[in-house]
């Protein structure tokens, strides 16, 4: 009898590419056994406008994950992030019926901060308790087992249009996965970059990925903020194709190899080779006129997350400083120009832990589909089926070879 083990997965849909991690449970704790990525087709600032793009993505990472895992991929959990996602405060209050908060107690006072209306075309993705309150004593973690008459709950709820995730919900099925949750991206990258100690006294976590830029601000270990900027990565792309007539395809590529946050890096007079668009020659660029074109956009996105920081009055509450994480942040000078920005400590946030393949899943880009992989570890139960067994890698080729006849059917 073959062995079987329950695997999770974690799917990031992002704007430029689609990440696929599978995770193994053992008693070591959570092990990544394979990846996937893919360019993304048909995804537009985290929004689906083009599905059967998106499903050829999905499908292109999961089929590489499975390989490399051997294993066959059911379902998954995914992420989401677009400018249509919204967070608030809200807050709830009940009477005890005992003298002793229980549980069931704490499910009423969370239920009654959720009663708030929100527009028909939106619903409610997360309602994430602050802190608890009980007869006037503010800051209390957990109430369970204290004495009391009265208790209110202090949650963030986080809102996205509901037509927005179910279009990523129809991709996954179209690809044949089945969506186990469906996760604020922010809060995803944070559960697998951050430490307790940063949480606890004071965090900003800013995921920059291709189509938006992402905030989730933790203090007391729990999230006071998030806010999600319609502006990324292929925004870089794009002004550096516009700016050195070139095309997007060398503007990458060109970001990628050349590109450096902070100008003054860069040695004066270095030259490099642009590709011009249609049949003229390449011509030399000076690399600095690249990276002020990528300088600009860049502190574009954190001045305004800085804002957003600001106009929520929450830059004294984020002693442990800023991190960056998402696939921009991998461009060299941007954590010192992002230092000069906010003033405050910066540093690269890495998936962490995890054990396994964790060289290979160690970028900044992996970090919510890694942390999409601990979140769902943790919301695996007892004797909840696998997301997916161990299995032969004949199996995969069959799944693989499938999924092609039909995409050319």
């Amino acid at each position: 009898m073959k062995k079987t083990s329950p695997l999770i997965v974690g799917l990031d849909i992002g704007t430029s590419n689609v990440c696929a991690v599978v995770a193994e449970r053992n008693e070591a704790g959570l092990e990544v056994i394979g990846y996937g990525t893919a360019p993304t087709g048909g995804m537009r600032k985290g929004v689906v406008v083009d599905i059967e793009a998106t499903v050829d993505s999905i499908a292109k990472a999961v089929v590489e994950a499975e390989t490399m895992a051997r294993c066959e991929i059911g379902s998954v959990f995914i992420s989401t992030a677009n400018g249509h996602i919204k967070g608030f405060d809200s807050q709830g209050m009940i009477a005890m019926r005992n003298d002793e908060v229980t549980a069931e107690d704490i499910a009423r006072v969370i239920d009654a901060a959720r009663a708030v209306a929100i527009p028909t075309d939106r619903e409610v993705l997360h309602v994430l308790p602050r802190e608890f309150i009980l007869d006037g004593q503010s800051g209390i973690k957990d109430p369970v087992g204290m004495q009391g008459v009265r208790l209110e709950a202090v949650c963030h709820i986080v809102t996205g249009q509901a037509a927005s995730h179910t279009n990523l919900e129809r991709c996954c099925h179209q690809a044949g996965l089945d969506v186990d949750n469906i996760t604020l991206e922010s809060l995803a990258s944070a559960e697998a970059v951050l430490t307790p100690e940063e949480r606890e006294l004071g965090v900003a976590l800013i995921d920059i990925g291709g189509g938006t830029s992402d905030l989730v601000v933790f203090v007391n270990d729990s999230v006071a903020h998030t806010f999600v900027l319609g502006l990324g990565g292929i925004h870089v792309t794009n002004d550096i194709a516009h700016g050195l007539h070139t095309t997007a395809a060398n503007a990458e590529w060109l970001k990628k190899r050349y590109g450096n946050c902070v100008p003054g890096r860069v040695v004066p007079g270095e030259e490099i080779e642009v590709e011009s668009l249609g049949d003229r020659e390449p011509r030399a660029v000076d690399q600095r006129e690249l990276c002020e074109i990528i300088e600009f956009r860049v502190a574009e996105i954190l001045h305004l997350i800085h804002e957003e920081i600001l106009r929520k009055e929450l830059d004294v509450a984020v002693p442990a400083g800023i991190v960056l994480t998402g696939g921009v942040a991998d461009m060299r000078g941007i954590e010192e120009l992002a230092e000069a920005i906010f003033g405050c400590p910066v540093r690269q946030g890495r998936p962490r832990h995890v054990g396994g393949l964790v060289d290979v899943v160690s970028s900044p880009m992996y970090a919510a589909a890694v942390g999409l992989v601990l979140l769902g570890s943790r919301e695996m139960l007892p004797g909840r089926r696998s997301l997916g067994e161990r299995r032969d890698l004949g199996s995969v080729v069959g799944r693989m070879k499938g999924w092609m006849k039909k995409l050319w059917t």
